[in-house]
């Protein structure tokens, strides 16, 4: 994934079936997802009182 431009508190990968891939803790910069196999996955970032869902697709 690309920079990101504000620190993140936690973030979740989901798998398109729902399933929790994987949790990170506090990310100030870069979300690393070489690990996870190819597919379509859902990021969910957490700051503060707010939360953003990216849809995240892995070749």
């Amino acid at each position: 994934m690309g920079n990101l431009s504000v620190p993140i508190d936690i973030a979740y990968l989901f798998a398109i079936d729902g399933t929790l891939v994987k949790s990170y803790g506090t990310i100030d910069n870069q979300i690393d997802i070489s690990e996870v196999q190819a597919g379509i996955y859902f990021l969910v970032l957490e700051q503060d009182d707010a939360s953003t869902v990216k849809r995240i697709v892995k070749q």
